[in-house]
């Protein structure tokens, strides 16, 4: 069964498009661990400054798996500390799909 991670962002304000940009970065670093970034939604009614982001994931440990396989990379802790300075908050659902 495929599970998804479902990511909720609120980024700092002025910083959707430099989000959108470490997202990508993001995902180059997390497609070796086996998570597939589907899609990044934006609102067009709602709050602006917040981001969606919708990953197909091996499990539900691909979380931690994945930040222990990282830790101590030099390049991902580079794009954790910029994401870090544009990402106000951030809350993460494992989810599986029902229909």
């Amino acid at each position: 069964m495929s599970m998804y991670l479902v990511a909720e962002l609120k980024i700092k304000y002025g910083h959707v498009e430099e989000a959108v940009g470490i997202v990508k970065e993001i995902a180059s670093y997390m497609e070796p661990q086996g998570w597939k970034l589907l899609a990044t939604y934006t609102p067009l009614i709602g709050h602006f400054c917040h981001l969606y982001d919708i990953w197909e994931v091996p499990d539900a440990n691909a979380v931690p798996n994945a930040l222990l396989t990282l830790a101590g990379d030099k390049g991902w802790e580079d794009v954790f500390t910029r994401w870090s300075k544009v990402c106000e908050s951030e809350h993460l659902s494992v989810c599986a799909k029902l229909i």
